[in-house]
């Protein structure tokens, strides 16, 4: 019992240099961080691994009204073209809550006059239409247009093709791009 007493104290020093030599080795440090960090990924509660612009249920399609051809000076509102049911039967709006931030635009212009104008735009809930793209179409056929940074349309907004050309210029439009929380 006195041998117990006397040397108590250095065991217990000796185990605490240990315990602390023991955590601060990587790999204790690595298993300590990963059982403090675990997600659970159920069908209930799944944990996002990606960005939203790669998410199936976060990105928006939209073209021209059942495939319609614009016609020179006239402007439509886009329609979504949802996977399972074709077009929607109305304009597409940006749901309350979050914004549509547009990647790309693919024109087809069917009848060529010198140059096309069109203008890609968004109306706020009968506050006017905004401009937020202005492109010339040099000739007839397809033209992409890829926006890296992405344009972003607010919530509540639906999405306006401008054909601006008076002349014989005919084109349809598809926009690609994803919703994201405000």
């Amino acid at each position: 019992m006195k041998l117990a007493r006397k040397y108590l104290p250095q065991i217990a020093g000796a185990l605490l240099v240990f315990s602390t030599v023991a955590l601060l080795t990587p790999r204790t440090m690595h298993a300590l961080a990963a059982a403090l960090v675990q997600v659970t990924n159920t069908l209930a509660n799944p944990a996002i691994t990606q960005d939203s612009s790669r998410a199936a249920s976060q990105i928006v399609l939209l073209h021209t009204p059942f495939g319609s051809q614009v016609p020179g000076g006239q402007e439509v509102a886009m329609v979504q073209v949802i996977p399972t049911q074709g077009d929607a039967p109305t304009a597409y709006v940006v749901p309350s809550g979050q914004n549509l931030v547009l990647t790309g635009v693919d024109f087809d212009v069917n009848t060529a006059s010198p140059n096309t104008f069109v203008d890609l735009r968004h109306s706020l809930s009968n506050n006017g239409l905004f401009a937020d793209e202005i492109f010339s179409l040099p000739n007839a056929g397809h033209q992409e247009f890829r926006f890296p940074s992405g344009i972003v349309i607010p919530a509540g907004s639906s999405v306006h093709i401008d054909n601006g050309n008076a002349g014989a210029s005919t084109l349809q439009a598809v926009v690609q791009g994803y919703l994201t929380a405000n």
